[in-house]
């Protein structure tokens, strides 16, 4: 406290600003010290909210504006008690996120036809399963398929289980009773994104990601490590002539920060649809959804030809982000918010 009071008398500051609510303490010393003095803050939660720093309401404060990537966290985040939440979806920084020309040897490491970014989900499944009865194990695998398939709730997947199957899972406590839906949900994720990936047989794709993956794909796919966000990344989302996402299987009302960076860069992006896309693009002309997974093929094969069109539509995407959705954007509208709030 003596450290930021310094911090606020020489820099005078207008409000705080921090992501995820880091540097708020359970017992509310920090919010009740900036209420005190009358200096409001802004919290950037691009993570679930079930935050320890919330935990107790001394954290809790209306000198705490919350932005959320998630608009469907937004009444959530009010049953907390914070009074002012705001949706504010994700962005890129196009100083790092931005269209290059590679040399012979990024070009030769980074380009292929499709390319893929992310994480298998396997180490979440394995971290998760302790938690799980044993006696329920093997019925989270069978509601893990159906959830994916259905793309219903969990709740209502839950509910299409036969009688015994259910009275299985009353039967459990209610710490036990969560174990199961947290196995299940990490399945779901893996299950998702692995129908996905496998959907790119044949073409030549390189996967970049964590070790998992090799354990789950078989040897006609490309797996390699992980990139290094700042350094590697952009130059592989160059290099691609198709960048494929596949968003997190229980975030379907969000844009993925890999959509916004993707395009940032001019790169041709094929991603599963989200309703959220509508809000930010004009899908079909500057971003190519897939609806099922047995679209993948086809959309692959359409661009993968069809390079002019391919073009065409990263131009749109490119253009559409710097002009709307980099984090100075984001940021100009935080600022809105907390001077309409604060002022």
């Amino acid at each position: 406290i003596s450290r930021l009071t310094s911090h606020i008398r020489e820099d005078k500051p207008d409000f705080i600003f921090t992501k995820n609510h880091q540097g708020f303490d359970p017992e509310g010393v920090l919010a009740g010290f900036l209420k005190s003095i009358g200096l409001p803050a802004a919290s950037w939660w691009v993570q679930c909210p079930n935050l320890n720093a919330v935990d107790s309401g001394e954290s809790i404060s209306d000198y705490i504006a919350v932005f959320t990537w998630n608009k469907l966290w937004i009444e959530k985040i009010k049953r907390f008690g914070f009074e002012s939440a705001t949706y504010l979806p994700l962005a890129t920084d196009e100083t790092i996120f931005s269209p290059r020309s590679l040399a012979p040897s990024e070009s030769g490491r980074y380009q292929v036809d499709v390319g893929f970014v992310g994480k298998s989900y396997l180490a979440s499944v394995e971290q998760a399963l302790p938690a799980c009865p044993q006696i329920l194990d093997r019925l989270s695998e069978k509601v893990a398929q159906r959830w994916v398939q259905s793309k219903k709730s969990y709740d209502e997947t839950i509910k299409g289980l036969t009688l015994p199957e259910r009275e299985q899972i009353s039967a459990v406590t209610e710490s036990e009773k969560l174990g199961f839906k947290e196995a299940c949900a990490a399945r779901a994720s893996m299950l998702y994104r692995l129908s996905c990936i496998q959907a790119l047989a044949g073409f030549k794709t390189a996967i970049f990601g964590d070790a998992g993956w090799k354990r789950l794909l078989d040897k006609k796919f490309q797996v390699e490590p992980e990139l290094d966000y700042d350094r590697e990344t952009p130059l592989f989302y160059n290099a691609c002539r198709i960048n494929f996402n596949t968003t997190h299987f229980q975030m379907r009302a969000v844009a993925h920060q890999k959509v916004f960076d993707v395009l940032a860069c001019g790169g041709f992006l094929l991603t599963d649809y989200q309703e959220a896309l509508e809000e930010f693009f004009e899908v079909g002309k500057e971003v190519i959804p897939y609806k099922s997974i047995g679209e993948i093929p086809s959309l692959i094969r359409f661009y993968l030809k069809n390079s002019s069109a391919r073009d065409a539509i990263a131009k749109r995407g490119h253009q559409r982000v710097l002009a709307e959705h980099t984090y100075t954007h984001r940021i100009n509208q935080i600022t809105r918010v907390m001077r309409e709030r604060y002022q």
